[in-house]
């Protein structure tokens, strides 16, 4: 077809696969003006750094593109997702980093269907079971498993595909007619612009030692030296697009803190550390690494603190988050969106940002949480088993 392939699934599918990049730019200038749309994709990240896209999912009224990321660009994605227009997803952080890597684009405006469901009562809802509750439709099953990677896709992996955008814009329909009558579809929607600006925080190699258990219990000079191995082999991964194990080992990062290394000799008799799977200019750059961290005297090593053990919460945290936990189920919301324990620590602490202190978290929440605090109300158990909040009398039994 002139150029460029065109594979249309079974008539009954309503879908097409677009694996050219003309096609794709001619598809989407028809989105050109939409003021909805809907939006996922496919990916694996077992063995890379970066996830790996396998297909890019795309629907708005009367129309539904499976793009394959694999043959052509995504750059003609950037017009949609940089318009007025309002991306659903459902369950959509991971497609949120995946777009702000490939095209470089986030949505503008963005709702998660199962962020507005959790508003309506339910618990971390699957798009499948969301789909069951408010439109009775019953997705077809799919492997799980899949290799989104494979070509050519099968025609039940494009139809399990295109199942997870296909209902999304009705769905949404249906979701915010029930958030309305709750008096929740501003607090939805709050929710869903603050996961938008969240992103993806990334990785910070200076921080990549706090993921190594056996890095985490060394102190002193052993922790900064295993601090700078753990911060190279984070960024050789990235370099590399590899998982950071492929690189060293997590016991080979502790190993190199605790013992002090100069030669290839040397890193072949540490723990973990597989010199022969390691090209020289590996080992060359592993040692430079440990050299200068070893030619830095004591006082002008990186700073390096080591985490705090974790403690047991305390009596105010313990009881604010049972009576929160409560108080969010009373009125049909799921209580892990409220807050968790370390959300109400924070709060109680006076942390900046904390989740609790401001929207709809706090207007519901928030205020009554810091009457318990400073003992201005308490917290009772109700003739029903319940906890109930109440006015503290002060008067001790």
């Amino acid at each position: 077809m002139d150029g460029f392939s065109v594979v249309r699934a079974r008539a009954n599918g309503g879908y097409e696969f677009v694996d050219d990049d003309r096609r794709l730019a001619e598809c989407l200038a028809e989105a050109d003006g939409v003021s909805i749309y809907a939006i996922d994709t496919e990916f694996h990240r077992e063995n890379t750094y970066y996830p790996k896209l396998g297909l890019v999912q795309v629907a708005w009224p009367g129309r539904l593109l499976l793009v394959d990321p694999l043959a052509c660009s995504l750059n003609p994605l950037k017009p949609l997702l940089s318009s007025t227009a309002v991306a659903l997803m459902h369950a959509g952080a991971q497609d949120l980093e995946i777009l702000a890597r490939t095209p470089g684009e986030v949505p503008t405006r963005m709702i998660d269907t199962q962020t507005a469901a959790r508003f309506c009562g339910m618990s971390s809802p699957s798009l499948s079971n969301t789909l069951r509750r408010f439109l009775r439709i019953d997705l077809p099953k799919g492997d799980r498993m899949t290799n989104w990677l494979k070509r050519p896709l099968s025609p039940g992996q494009l139809d399990y595909a295109a199942s997870d955008v296909r209902h999304l814009i009705p769905l949404w329909e249906a979701l915010s007619h029930d958030l309305t009558s709750r008096g929740r579809l501003g607090w939805a929607k709050q929710e869903c612009e603050r996961m938008r600006l969240a992103g993806s925080p990334g990785r910070n190699p200076e921080e990549a030692w706090m993921r190594v258990k056996e890095a985490r219990r060394l102190r002193g000079e052993a922790l900064a030296r295993a601090a700078a191995v753990a911060e190279w082999r984070e960024r050789r991964a990235e370099r590399l697009n590899i998982l950071p194990r492929y690189v060293l080992s997590d016991l080979g990062v502790a190993a190199l803190g605790q013992n002090p290394m100069r030669t290839k000799g040397d890193l072949a008799t540490a723990r973990g550390v597989n010199t022969g799977a390691m090209s020289n200019k590996t080992v060359t750059e592993l040692l430079e690494v440990l050299r200068k961290i070893q030619d830095t005297p004591a006082k002008e090593l990186p700073r390096v603190v080591a985490p705090k053990p974790r403690t047991q919460p305390s009596p105010a945290v313990k009881l604010v988050s049972s009576w929160l936990a409560q108080a969010a189920a009373d009125i049909s919301l799921d209580p892990p969106l409220v807050a968790s324990i370390s959300d109400v620590e924070d709060f109680l602490r006076g942390e900046p940002g904390a989740a609790l202190a401001s929207g709809w978290r706090f207007e519901l929440f928030g205020a009554k949480a810091l009457s318990i605090r400073s003992g201005e109300a308490s917290v009772a158990l109700g003739a029903n088993g319940m906890l109930t909040l109440e006015e503290r009398s002060g008067r001790p039994l």
